[in-house]
């Protein structure tokens, strides 16, 4: 067998091989999810999460698909580039049903964008706030808000409110979205809708959290399919975020991720 032969049934073999797979599976308000099954589709081999929501899996080298099964949760199907070093994932499922609000409730639920807790679990994700959680503050860092008082505590009233309301809902919701479907273009989306965000909060007290939403969905795109320009766009965004912001867990959080992102 020549040395081009040796080297090719290597590389096949690692590739058989694969990569373990780690990572935590939530419900859409940030709860974790025990007993739930996680299989990869292409080999059916299968786990099911701890008491901590997480799991560890096997998976072959390439682009595979994980599956998510928990009782009372819509089943998730989530594409995932398997590597070398794939690093831990946040699996969010939604709840299959969808519960009546009670009487006197708006009939239309108002989100939060909320982040779990820091190391190593989800990706930020939209879920239901909370009525009783305090009024709207003048930072998005204060995650039970309404979009509207925010603005209208950094503008006042008038077109820049107005336009900062629109940006923000629509960054909110191309972010949830991204979080339910898994897909890096999605979360490319979802970076480039909080980009629009930056011009309107530079110099004021959100600038830093809009910057972290950048960085995380922007690390996010490259975590699900990681390619080079992905891995040079995370890098940019999450230098420009940590040289920036203050100390504390969102900018511990951002740092642990530049160890991943190798430019």
């Amino acid at each position: 067998m020549d040395a081009q032969a040796k080297r090719s049934l290597v590389i096949d073999e690692k590739q058989a091989a694969g990569t373990e797979l780690c990572g935590q599976v939530l419900d859409n308000s940030g709860r974790v999810v025990s007993a739930a099954e996680v299989r990869v589709a292409e080999t059916g081999v299968s786990t099911r999460t701890d008491a901590s929501g997480h799991f560890c899996i096997r998976a072959p080298i390439g682009d595979r698909t994980v599956v998510v099964m928990a009782e009372g949760y819509e089943e998730l199907r989530r594409p995932v580039a398997v590597t070398e070093r794939s690093s831990e994932m946040a699996l969010v499922v939604r709840s299959a049903a969808v519960q009546a609000p009670p009487s006197g409730a708006p009939s239309t639920p108002v989100y939060s964008y909320v982040t779990p807790p820091r190391d190593g679990v989800a990706p930020n994700a939209l879920g239901p706030r909370d009525s009783a959680s305090p009024g709207p503050t003048a930072s998005l860092d204060k995650r039970a808000r309404n979009t509207s008082g925010f603005t209208k505590s950094l503008y006042g009233t008038g077109p820049s409110a107005s336009t900062l309301d629109q940006l923000v809902s629509e960054a909110q919701r191309i972010s949830t979205d991204a979080a339910k479907d898994g897909s890096a273009s999605h979360f490319e989306a979802a970076a480039n809708a909080w980009e629009r965000v930056m011009p309107l909060v530079r110099g004021k007290p959100a600038e830093h959290e809009v910057r972290f939403h950048v960085a995380e969905q922007r690390y996010l795109a490259w975590q699900a399919h990681p390619t080079h320009s992905r891995s040079l766009a995370a890098h940019a965004a999450l230098t420009a975020y940590v040289l920036r912001a203050p100390a504390g867990p969102d900018r511990d959080r951002a740092t642990r991720w530049l160890g991943f992102v190798k430019p």
